[in-house]
C-alpha cells in the first residue's frame, strides 16, 4: 500500500461522510 492511495481513500471516505450527512 502506498501512502498516496491511503490518503486518497481517507479523502473519499470524508467526502462520502459529508454527502451522507446532508
Amino acid at each position: 500500500m502506498s501512502i498516496v492511495s491511503n490518503s486518497i481513500v481517507k479523502i473519499i471516505k470524508k467526502a462520502y461522510n459529508i454527502i451522507n450527512n446532508m
